[in-house]
């Protein structure tokens, strides 16, 4: 039997996507402005010495708006929203 696709269903789903996409464009960008904002104000001699970067690079930037979607995304799958839930 073969089913029939419903083009609002598409539709829905191609409007997630971009969504999904822009929002973590925007995730990058807001990690390379608010970390050449706050990090060489909050750690100046190790941004001297050289120990920390004072701006990020763009694949910096990109690796750890990664890392922060995945955690958020084990957090929102742990509070219930995937298919194992923790029992108290």
């Amino acid at each position: 039997m073969v089913k029939k696709v419903d083009p609002e269903d598409s539709n829905v789903s191609s409007r997630q996507t971009i969504t999904t996409i822009f929002a973590f464009i925007a995730l990058v960008f807001i990690f390379k402005i608010l970390w050449s904002l706050t990090i060489p104000d909050l750690f100046p001699g190790a941004v001297e010495q050289g120990l920390i970067v004072d701006t990020l690079t763009w694949w910096t930037a990109i690796k750890i708006s990664l890392f922060v979607t995945l955690i958020m995304g084990l957090a929102s799958w742990t509070q219930g929203g995937g298919a194992f839930r923790f029992k108290e």
